[in-house]
């Protein structure tokens, strides 16, 4: 299995997290020398983790797009699934925290210019922003 997407924790330095391409999360934690691994998407789907996104918030939420456009929210210390979005057409290729909104995040396609912008506690996108005729690769 390769790392299809690969995040440090934005608080915690000693949590990495690497989003694999069957689907499934493994986070290591080297202050504690664990590591813990998230079936993740893998149980029903194979499709590639495409963006994860650590909470700045919180230690342990951990938002990820797959590539059959699927969307998560999940608990790393619990290793479950708190949350999921509704499915988008095409894969979500890039995602980012709302930092001065919280529980408010960004995703992008690279099909289509278009930027969504959801809530955590609510499976559909709040609205979108048509930024242009192509897709958007990366949001930060």
């Amino acid at each position: 299995k390769s790392c299809k997407v690969l995040r440090f924790h934005p608080r915690n330095a000693q949590k990495l997290l690497c989003g694999l391409e069957d689907g499934s999360l493994t986070v290591y934690n080297s202050h504690q020398q664990k590591k813990v691994h998230i079936v993740g998407k893998s149980k029903t789907s194979k499709d590639a983790v495409t963006d994860a996104q650590w909470d700045p918030l919180s230690e342990d939420y951990l938002l990820v797009s797959f590539a059959d456009g699927s969307l998560t929210l999940f608990d790393v210390s619990r290793q479950a699934e708190l949350h999921s979005f509704d499915k988008q057409a095409q894969a979500i290729r890039s995602l980012a925290w709302a930092k001065a909104q919280p529980g408010n995040f960004v995703s992008a396609t690279d099909r289509v210019g278009l930027l969504k912008l959801w809530n955590v506690s609510q499976r559909t996108p709040l609205g979108q922003i048509k930024v242009g005729n192509t897709g958007v690769l990366c949001v930060k």
